[in-house]
């Protein structure tokens, strides 16, 4: 009458002899559990697909007044549940999780392990405390599945997902050297996101904001060096492309002497003439 099982484990049956009645009832045993009458006795069998204990009762249901037996089902199982944290949280492409996701396991449990997490992120198990955490290195949806084994042969499993946001990629914007007053345009490439706009300078310290969201951007009679970059966004947040510089070729410097044919003192080193 008093068992201690694994869940979905067959207990051993518990069979009453009925005296002077036919019929009987029983409560409180655990979910796969049940109670019949057969002849003159009355069985419990079944596998408890519970955790748990279970104080149970069987009654008499006719015959000369009522009669009453009790019993105990103790019912094993490895537990887990979670303690601190989202077991869907989301997350940055090369972010750190910010909040760890913690399960606690118990009863039957004596170790933990992991499957399905993305690339830069692990599941670690100290005493009863199951964690999981990191810097996932790549972007998209995953579903992952903790699963805890112990004495008992049925594992307890937790899943959940975990969404990666790719990071914003700047991208490269080419650098060029032109004549003086010439005008083109410089192309963005290799970006991931979507172009909120792109800044230029001419000293690299101060930008000015330019309202394009396109991968083009167009220069005009340029005569001083100048620099562009483009500012990408995702969910992730703003990067910059790398910054492109428009050198001019018949800049004079005078880094050498006053003489206009030497190349040096020209910003390429080339007399300009030769070039522009």
């Amino acid at each position: 009458a008093a068992q201690t099982v694994c869940i979905t484990t067959p207990i051993t049956d518990i069979t009453y002899s009925l005296n002077n009645a036919t019929n009987a009832t029983v409560d409180g045993l655990p979910a796969g559990v049940t109670g019949s009458v057969t002849g003159g006795s009355f069985t419990i069998t079944g596998s408890p697909t519970a955790g748990g204990t279970f104080n149970y009762t069987v009654t008499t249901t006719d015959g000369c007044a009522t009669a009453t037996a009790s019993g105990t089902i103790t019912v094993q199982s490895q537990t887990i549940d979670l303690t601190n944290g989202s077991s869907t949280p989301s997350v940055c492409e090369n972010s750190a999780l910010a909040t760890p996701i913690i399960y606690t396991i118990g009863g039957t449990a004596s170790g933990a392990t992991t499957s399905g997490l993305p690339a830069g992120m692990s599941g670690t198990l100290a005493g009863n405390t199951f964690t999981i955490a990191g810097t996932p290195t790549e972007a998209g949806t995953f579903n992952y599945t903790v699963t805890v084994t112990g004495s008992c042969a049925t594992p307890a499993i937790a899943t959940g997902t975990i969404t990666v946001s790719p990071s914003s990629v700047g991208g490269t914007v080419a650098s060029v050297t032109i004549c003086g007053g010439s005008s083109g345009t410089l192309t963005l490439l290799d970006y991931s996101g979507t172009i909120d706009h792109w800044e230029t300078s001419t000293d690299q310290s101060t930008w000015t904001n330019i309202a394009n969201g396109t991968i083009n951007q167009a220069y005009t009679n340029v005569m001083t060096t100048t620099y562009y970059r483009a500012a990408v966004t995702t969910t992730c947040g703003q990067v910059y492309s790398t910054t492109a510089k428009i050198a001019i070729h018949n800049l004079w410097t005078g880094a050498t002497n006053t003489d206009w044919n030497t190349g040096s003192n020209w910003s390429d080193g080339n007399v300009a003439s030769t070039i522009c």
